[in-house]
């Protein structure tokens, strides 16, 4: 296995000998990796030297290990290793139990009390009709989120490193350096557009809107990267301008190969 710790978030992973000078993403901030040579094991001493060492004195038996070591590679849980190349098959790293997706590295601080921890969201909301809505308790890494009011594209969210980008005179830039413009009332929803990997290469798996809390929804930006979905209140229908706005995003993100799959999810309403 090959070591390499993470240049952005800092988190340490442990990639397979075969894919040593590739490139891949860091499974917390989605950073490009570049994948070093595996290092050379050292060989064995011979065994004349091995009997000429002299026998070690006796010690007292060691003090076992504290409690919050992080777990050997064996007890380890297997995460998908986000290849660059669509084409070739997902490999599997290994993340200590600690250092699972979303979570701060055990050696690092998180960069906001928020992040380290993620907010308690309800698997479904009750809806007027009697059905039940999925509220989703993590942002996608693979997706792309955006906040609109009735018109613009208030906050956008991709799996960079950068968190939630607020719009701002100039363009965008990170919530948590421009808390301040943030506006705390007003009716946004929040558009996931939902992506999954198959055998062929990403495709669209949904776009869904949520209707968020009038009150106090944006502020929940800067606080990390999923507690704007602890103020999910329900779904909404998307009018003609947030339409242009997903439509938008898919043509400038993704290959033409799955915009009919937008058309089927997302068609013109008269």
């Amino acid at each position: 296995m090959i070591d390499v710790d993470c240049g952005n978030c800092g988190l340490h992973v442990q990639i397979p000998d075969a894919l040593a000078g590739k490139k891949g993403k860091c499974p917390k901030c989605g950073n490009v990796l570049v994948i070093g040579q595996p290092q050379a094991k050292k060989p064995a001493p011979p065994a004349s030297q091995k009997a000429a060492k002299p026998a070690p004195a006796p010690s007292t038996p060691a003090a076992p290990p504290p409690s919050d070591v992080q777990p050997t590679a064996s007890s380890a849980e297997p995460i998908p290793f986000d290849s660059l190349d669509d084409d070739e098959p997902t490999a599997h790293v290994v993340v200590p139990q600690k250092a699972r997706l979303g979570d701060a590295p055990a050696d690092q601080p998180a960069e906001d009390p928020g992040l380290s921890k993620r907010p308690t969201v309800a698997g479904s909301l009750h809806h007027g009709d009697g059905t039940d809505i999925h509220v989703p308790n993590h942002l996608d890494l693979l997706s792309h989120y955006m906040i609109c009011n009735y018109k613009d594209i208030i906050a956008r969210w991709q799996s960079d490193g950068r968190g939630w980008q607020v719009r701002v005179k100039d363009g965008f830039a990170r919530a948590i350096t421009v808390a301040s413009h943030i506006p705390e009332v007003g009716k946004f929803v929040l558009i996931e557009i939902g992506v999954e990997r198959r055998e062929d290469g990403l495709h669209l798996r949904n776009i869904t809107a949520f209707r968020l809390q009038e009150h106090h929804a944006l502020t929940k930006l800067v606080r990390g990267d999923d507690h704007v979905l602890t103020t999910v209140t329900g779904v909404s229908e998307l009018n003609p301008r947030q339409r242009s706005h997903v439509r938008q995003l898919v043509h400038q993100k993704f290959l033409p190969h799955i915009w009919p799959e937008l058309e089927e999810l997302l068609p013109d309403v008269s």
